[in-house]
């Protein structure tokens, strides 16, 4: 099982892109694990600030911290939303939607 993990990963490497990345985060930015949490903590932003950061807190969602090497895993193209995965990390959390083109 050991060498079909590596192997598996060298496999997936020769493989078209599934993220977009790694970009350096310019700015810091609020994100959520899941998507609905994100849509409803920016609702709330808008809203009642009171209850986002609460709402923030109680969900676990975080700081995507300024300088973090990020990977693009996720959009919705009906939105403004995407899913970043931290380097070095195994999950993505859902955001902003930035701007690829640099």
């Amino acid at each position: 099982m050991k060498k079909i993990i590596p192997a598996l990963i060298l496999a997936l490497a020769g493989t078209p892109a599934l993220a977009v990345g790694p970009v350096t985060l310019e700015r810091s930015l609020l994100a959520c694990s899941y998507a609905h949490d994100w849509q409803d903590l920016r609702k709330m932003s808008l809203q009642d600030k009171v209850a986002a950061e609460r709402f923030f807190y109680e969900k676990g969602c975080v700081i995507l911290e300024k300088g973090t090497k990020v990977y693009a895993q996720r959009t919705f193209e009906t939105t403004s939303d995407q899913c970043l995965r931290p380097e070095g990390e195994t999950e993505c959390y859902w955001t902003y939607r930035m701007d690829w083109s640099n």
